[in-house]
């Protein structure tokens, strides 16, 4: 609950907010109230003891933490959904340049996996997309009974783009 509020801009809550991914973002006024907030996670039968609080997959770009927009996911899924598409090397998410070659690579269960060498950027970045969006959609076939059934439609959906 009390990273939910560090994570807003609500009620100027989010001044301990430690990274700008959470610029804008709000939460759900009834949320403010814990024992409302603890409703939700107790009676919500797809939360488990170590699962992540996400607004991003239901709602691609959302902004807002509630009910309607919020899902409970494993940590590996929630982190293998996480992008950060500022590379800082001008070059595509999940493409790093070699000597003489371009060098797609994803995070896949914690570690680094290679995907291949390509001659260009566009060819392991269109690597790298589909190699990610495979693995998140067998995170959600392996996970599909313990995740809620609006969550593993949007996973078997998730782009990178």
């Amino acid at each position: 609950w009390k990273g939910v509020i560090s994570r807003t801009d609500n009620r100027s809550c989010g001044k301990n907010r430690t990274r700008d991914t959470y610029i804008g973002v709000t939460m759900s006024e009834k949320w403010y109230n814990f024992q409302d907030f603890c409703k939700f996670v107790c009676e919500n039968k797809y939360y488990q003891i170590g699962f992540q609080l996400d607004k991003d997959l239901l709602v691609k770009g959302n902004r807002h933490y509630s009910a309607d927009t919020c899902c409970f996911l494993p940590q590996i899924i929630n982190g293998g959904i996480a992008i950060n598409y500022e590379t800082g090397n001008g070059l595509p998410v999940g493409v790093n340049r070699k000597s003489d070659y371009y060098e797609a690579a994803i995070s896949y269960r914690g570690k680094r996996k290679r995907i291949g060498a390509y001659d260009t950027t566009e060819e392991a970045s269109a690597a790298y997309v589909e190699a990610k969006e495979a693995y998140v959609k067998e995170l959600a076939l392996e996970y599909k009974d313990q995740i809620e059934p609006r969550a593993f439609e949007a996973l078997m959906k998730w782009t990178v783009y």
